[in-house]
């Protein structure tokens, strides 16, 4: 098994556990018990037990990690489950009850070391989503380069722009798409996205023949 890490945690680096994947998987089938494993790449792994009832649900987690002595450990916890209304008026869906906010989630984390399986609120330390440690140039950039992303996909679809005179979703999105795009084209040389390198000599009087205004 892997060592234990250190610095801030992500939603991407932290082992989590997603109820839409549990549930595709087999787990919280209605009225059925429910027996399994789950790995990560870290090496930690976990022993699962589901059990769904027309009243009730839960899941019951035996997990094995690695502690900083690189001693393998063992921590047994049971999350519950809640049920909320569907928003398309058919059915209900299933939501995890974070055991230490007791607010309702679709993710769980193992973070910051911890031997339990918390929301991302669940932690006194902020479980941070990849882009949230990019700089400020970078973070921009990643934006553009998705943007422009989806953009080559839409385009790449069959199909007419409008139907019957009108614009199709498609071509509304994608004229959508194209206005964010050249915003961001344009906002990716604000001097606030910038290396601080290249920020403090404009600053310092480098004219590069552009008139910034505030960024919005």
């Amino acid at each position: 098994m892997g060592r234990p890490y250190t610095g801030s945690d992500t939603t991407a680096r932290a082992p989590r556990l997603e109820l839409p994947r549990l549930m595709k998987a087999g787990y919280f089938t209605k009225d059925a018990e429910v027996k399994g494993t789950y790995g990560w790449s870290n090496g930690d792994r976990a022993e699962i037990f589901t059990k769904r009832t027309a009243t009730s649900a839960y899941m019951d987690i035996v997990t094995h990690f690695e502690d900083h002595n690189g001693t393998i450990q063992e921590a047994r916890q049971r999350v519950d489950l809640c049920r909320k209304p569907s928003n398309l008026g058919r059915g209900e869906v299933l939501y995890f009850r974070c055991p230490w906010t007791f607010e309702p989630c679709r993710v769980l984390y193992r973070a910051y070391h911890s031997h339990t399986w918390r929301s991302r609120k669940g932690y006194h330390r902020r479980v941070l989503y990849p882009a949230q440690r990019l700089s400020g140039w970078t973070r921009h950039n990643l934006r553009e380069s998705q943007v422009e992303a989806k953009l080559e996909r839409l385009r790449s679809m069959r199909g007419t722009s409008t139907y019957r005179g009108t614009p199709t979703r498609r071509a509304l999105r994608i004229a959508e798409l194209e206005a964010k795009y050249e915003r961001l084209a344009v906002a990716g040389w604000h001097p606030m996205f910038m290396p601080v390198a290249i920020r403090r000599a404009i600053e310092q009087g480098v004219d590069l023949g552009i008139e910034w205004g505030p960024y919005a």
